[in-house]
């Protein structure tokens, strides 16, 4: 290099250092700072005031259904327990509508617990539960019965009693109604109740009855040219034809007062002696309210009785005007007989084989209109009453009744539902108070 370039390149070089330079570019950004500290929380703010309640929103879909439930316990069948008892009245009639004895105010009762009472309006009737129905055909069978028994003393009852001398009804007589006493006994099961009854006809001082088995009801004989009732009046030295017969009574509603005095006089408060029908016949039965009624179990030797059937009835209410002082009504349904009225001095019936002598009930099948141009003669007779199987309610009881002539005495038996479901019949349910 030459000596000239040398001194040029260093006064450049001394030039450039003592000379205060231009403002360059500025540098890039740095980076970001760390976080600070977060600062302490604020002072709780006062709560805002209540809003206005919204508009009511739209009920929602139905939910599922919750799962099944605990089932309850079982209620009481009520046909397993116990009926509750009851009072109730009995009658036994020897060949007599009208001249009863009998006794009221009898405790039926279903607790086996308590004894049988003997006596009267105290006496005392426990009826026992039985595994097997004991089977109703009027013989006398101890094991079929359980071990309860009662006897029950009977009372002269009457009402009236025809007297064929007079031609008049003869009020309260001194009399014996030929049965001092009737031993009872009972048994139930879930569907049934059972009554036996057994009594001995001990004697009657009432003309014409007489002691024995009288399963003639009305009988017509032909006498002196004419046809005569057996009912009314005794015929060419026989006795009156007018049924043995065995009633129980049992209170199906009523007043307060009835019911009341029920437990104390049982069938005694239906008993009029004193009035009489349009047809001159004795004292009626009957209650005094339309809304009393009793249920009558009527077992009759012949209406009935010869086919098996007692007869279902019930006293209710009567009048002057309604159904003219007699209160006694057929349940509803067929009554297990058909009468065979005198009409203008002839019988409306005969038998279909025309003149063959019958006095007893005979089959509804055998039953023909009267024809008064056969060769009928004094001493024929014709059936007073024709038998058939009932229906309905009045067809509820079973009764069958044997006889024994050895010791003129009678076994009859009934059996029926404890619940019919007819409104005129009581019911051995176990009532219970709500």
């Amino acid at each position: 290099m030459h000596v000239l370039e040398i001194v040029f390149s260093i006064t450049l070089f001394a030039g450039l250092a003592g000379c205060e330079g231009s403002q360059g570019p500025a540098g890039a950004d740095g980076q970001p700072g760390d976080p600070g500290a977060p600062g302490d929380p604020g002072d709780q703010g006062d709560p805002g005031d209540q809003g206005d309640p919204g508009d009511q929103g739209d009920p929602g879909d139905q939910g599922d259904p919750g799962d099944q439930g605990t089932p309850g316990e079982d209620g009481e069948d009520l046909r397993f327990l116990p009926p509750s008892d009851v009072y109730f009245s009995t009658a036994v009639t020897n060949n007599s509508g009208d001249m009863q004895t009998g006794q009221y105010g009898i405790l039926l009762t279903f607790d086996e617990g308590l004894d049988p009472v003997d006596g009267g309006e105290d006496a005392v009737v426990v009826c026992e539960r039985v595994a097997s129905p004991p089977e109703i055909d009027g013989i006398e069978r101890e094991w079929e019965w359980g071990g309860f028994e009662t006897a029950i003393d009977l009372e002269d009852l009457p009402f009236s009693y025809w007297d064929a001398d007079t031609a008049t009804y003869i009020e309260d007589p001194a009399y014996d109604g030929g049965v001092a006493e009737v031993d009872f006994k009972c048994a139930y099961d879930d569907q049934y109740i059972y009554f036996r009854a057994s009594w001995t006809e001990d004697g009657t001082t009432v003309p014409n009855k007489g002691i024995g088995e009288n399963r003639e009801f009305k009988r017509l004989k032909r006498s002196g040219g004419a046809w005569i009732n057996g009912r009314d009046a005794a015929v060419d030295g026989d006795t009156d034809k007018n049924e043995d017969r065995w009633y129980m009574m049992f209170p199906v509603s009523g007043t307060d007062g009835f019911m009341d005095a029920w437990q104390e006089q049982g069938c005694t408060l239906l008993c009029h002696t004193s009035e009489y029908a349009s047809d001159g016949s004795h004292g009626r039965m009957r209650t005094d309210d339309p809304l009393d009624m009793t249920d009558v179990w009527h077992w009759k030797a012949a209406r009935g009785g010869a086919l098996g059937y007692t007869d279902d009835q019930h006293f209710g209410f009567a009048d002057a005007t309604n159904g003219g002082w007699n209160g006694r009504y057929g349940d509803n349904g067929d009554a297990p007989y058909v009468e065979n009225p005198l009409a203008a001095g002839v019988p409306t019936f005969m038998r279909v084989q025309g003149v063959a002598d019958r006095a007893a009930p005979s089959p509804i099948f055998e039953l023909d209109l009267f024809d008064p141009g056969l060769a009928w003669a004094d001493g024929n007779t014709i059936p007073g009453v024709f038998v058939q199987v009932p229906a309905g309610s009045r067809g509820d009881i079973q009764g069958v009744g044997k006889f024994d002539a050895a010791t003129s005495t009678w076994t009859v038996e009934q059996a029926r539902l404890r619940d019919t479901g007819h409104g005129d019949d009581y019911q051995f349910r176990a009532w219970t108070v709500d």
